[in-house]
């Protein structure tokens, strides 16, 4: 087994010993922990769908990586914050793979018999409502307050001086996934106008004004008092906004991103901002973190930075165990599975399990 890992690029000393799984003719479910989603929150969340010395399933629960894919090669289920093609290449019988994280960063082939579940929508109300906080406190010029006890009235003049209601205020939101569409809902709540750049173009509903395609961005762009970028990272949309991207942008626009930091191609951003191309950025990611002291954001004006907080996935942690232990006991039963990706042409992956 470690041969063949090693011959996959993985390398480290597994501390198995021959195969780890007990039952050979069990259902293999193998589950990565980590901090927050150790092993005793595991079997507590699954307790109501797995009972131990079940014949039919057999649960493993590991936490280094390469213990983690010696036992991926007899794996039937799985469930990680890890999804590479390295993954479906070593767990060549998988059936069903489930990831931690909301959005997949990835766009090679998903195998036709494998579905492939996320934690989508879980936390969308968390992540919609921190883009909304980033908005208010650009429109609102609060990144620019410094010490109001030794600028009361220059601060006061600064902030006055500049008309920042949203009502009225054009919002593009790029990726009309659940936490697309609930900053659209928060941001329609405020009075503002909701063009939705998505993949396939059509209206849902009465929420968007407009709607188009990810290849007509830059029809959308111009229009933009506020840029939200909410879409996954993916071959197509590695630095989607670069230096023409915000050259399109008005000079009193705002960029929020609150997705993947490789969207936005940061050199460009750091440019726009000193040479005020754009009125400010709220970004809740970057390409690197945490941010290297060479950054080229370090310094920027009018620029608001959380470390990658939108999501608070210590409060949605045991929404996201429920979910996988309520699939599982779908699973088992050949019902559908909640949380299943779409591919580009909006078929689901994979296919219900079997009752075992």
């Amino acid at each position: 087994m470690l041969h063949d890992l090693k011959i996959l690029g993985i390398e480290a000393i597994a501390g198995f010993k021959g195969s780890p799984w007990k039952q050979e003719q069990a259902l293999h479910v193998l589950i990565q922990t980590s901090e927050g989603f150790d092993e005793a929150f595991w079997y507590s969340a699954l307790s109501g769908v797995y009972k131990p010395g079940n014949q039919d399933v057999e649960i493993l629960l590991v936490r280094e990586k390469t213990d983690f894919y010696t036992a991926l090669m007899q794996a039937d289920i799985c469930s990680t914050i890890d999804i590479s093609d390295t993954l479906f290449k070593v767990g060549s019988r998988l059936k069903w793979v489930n990831a931690l994280v909301a959005g997949i960063d990835f766009e090679a082939s998903i195998p036709p018999s494998v579905s492939l579940t996320t934690s989508r929508g879980i936390a969308a109300r968390s992540v919609a409502e921190h883009a909304l906080a980033l908005i208010f406190i650009l429109s609102r010029g609060l990144v620019q307050l410094g010490d109001v006890f030794r600028t009361w009235e220059a601060t006061q003049r600064m902030l006055l001086k500049k008309e920042r209601d949203l009502a009225g205020k054009t919002v593009v939101v790029v990726g009309l996934g659940s936490v697309g569409q609930e900053i659209a809902r928060l941001c329609r709540a405020v009075g503002m106008r909701i063009v939705a750049v998505r993949r396939r173009a059509f209206m849902e509903g009465d929420l968007y004004d407009e709607v188009c395609t990810l290849d007509d961005i830059h029809r959308a762009l111009p229009q933009a008092d506020f840029l939200v970028l909410v879409i996954p990272l993916t071959q197509r949309t590695f630095h989607l906004i670069g230096k023409t991207e915000l050259g399109l942008l008005k000079p009193q626009s705002y960029l929020v991103n609150i997705a993947r930091g490789e969207l936005v191609d940061e050199v460009e951003l750091a440019q726009a901002l000193r040479s005020a191309k754009i009125a400010g950025a709220g970004l809740d990611v970057l390409t690197e973190e945490p941010p290297r002291k060479d950054n080229p954001l370090r310094g920027c004006p009018n620029l608001v930075i959380t470390p990658h907080v939108s999501g608070n996935i210590h409060r949605f942690r045991d929404e996201i165990a429920h979910r996988f232990a309520k699939n599982l006991g779908a699973y088992l039963c050949g019902q559908a599975l909640e949380g299943l990706v779409t591919t580009r042409d909006g078929t689901e992956t994979g296919r219900p399990g079997v009752c075992r």
